[in-house]
């Protein structure tokens, strides 16, 4: 019990005590990125039109902040489900998707 309350105390007095939320996911940078309407990506994934140009938006080493997701072959990069062609409703299907199986498209999750 003493135990307890010393550790509790060393925390107080620390100062150290964390609490996780969503913005911990991101660095620092890739908040300001966010907030901006970008997300950090490669650079090589961003052509330079696309990219945001701001004094205080830079992401990591080697990222950029892009203003768009880059187009990807896979569907789940793309936000979508492989599911039969029949499943998916018109104007979910991402057409640039070419890892989906015979008699399937890429669909769009949607709740």
């Amino acid at each position: 019990m003493l135990l307890k309350y010393l550790l509790l105390l060393c925390v107080l007095v620390s100062g150290d005590v964390k609490v996780f939320a969503e913005s911990d996911l991101y660095t620092y940078e890739e908040q300001q990125c966010l907030l901006n309407g970008g997300i950090c990506v490669e650079s090589r994934q961003c052509p330079y039109k696309n990219r945001l140009h701001t004094q205080e938006v830079v992401c990591n080493s080697g990222s950029v902040c892009c203003d768009s997701i880059p187009p990807s072959p896979i569907c789940r990069r793309n936000g979508g489900e492989c599911i039969t062609t029949d499943g998916c409703r018109s104007g979910l299907a991402v057409d640039r998707a070419t890892d989906c199986e015979d008699g399937q498209k890429c669909c769009i999750l949607v709740q």
